[in-house]
């Protein structure tokens, strides 16, 4: 899709302009593109992340889930402090970050 184009659809579900999709305005979204119950929208949601589509979330897809957050969050941030949009997949996430995330991820799958 055109780089343009995302970003108008992206701003016309960023109604609060912040930049990042709150849990309201991206289940708005999520009814737009998928329609259904909020069950069918979570289960979507769900299946984003179950890249081998096995309907569990192992300990690497849920890592990834959570950059992918970090990495959406600092893009937001990025957005608020400069108005100028970059692709949250080209924001890096460093070894702090990636400590943290893996210390929680560890102790969920103790």
């Amino acid at each position: 899709m055109h780089e343009e184009l995302c970003d108008q659809v992206f701003d016309s579900f960023d109604r609060d302009h912040s930049g990042a999709l709150d849990v309201k305005e991206y289940l708005m979204m999520m009814g737009v593109t998928h329609g259904g119950t909020i069950d069918q929208k979570l289960r979507a949601s769900f299946d984003l992340f179950d890249k081998n589509g096995d309907g569990v979330l192992c300990k690497a897809e849920i890592r990834e889930m959570f950059v992918s957050i970090v990495k959406q969050k600092r893009a937001a941030e990025r957005f608020r402090a400069t108005g100028i949009r970059t692709a949250a997949a080209d924001e890096p996430v460093d070894a702090k970050a990636l400590a943290a995330i893996d210390g929680v991820i560890n102790t969920v799958f103790e």
